[in-house]
């Protein structure tokens, strides 16, 4: 199974409904150095075999709600209108 029907199977299995949109983006290593390409610096940037995928949903109200297919399908759910929250304990959902 591809990621990305992993991702379309987890979504509609977690909120009972199909994803409208599946978003697919290469992960990248700069070959000339890090952290220059947002200092103004020079990049050399290349697509490697890692990937982020996503699998979404629009929805009625203000909460995003997330599931990380690659972390045990651990979930995080925040309203669009609170303040942003750390999480020590899983910190891949600092990073939605």
């Amino acid at each position: 199974m591809s990621l990305k029907e992993k991702t379309q199977t987890l979504f509609a299995d977690a909120f009972g409904y199909p994803a409208s949109h599946v978003i697919q983006a290469p992960g990248r290593v700069n070959l000339i150095g890090e952290h220059t390409d947002y200092n103004d610096g020079f990049v050399l940037p290349c697509a490697i075999d890692y990937q982020t995928v996503i699998s979404c949903a629009p929805r009625d109200d203000r909460t995003v709600r997330v599931i990380a297919a690659d972390y045990d399908n651990q979930t995080d759910e925040f309203s669009l209108d609170a303040p942003i929250i750390s999480h020590d304990t899983q910190q891949w959902s600092n990073y939605v």
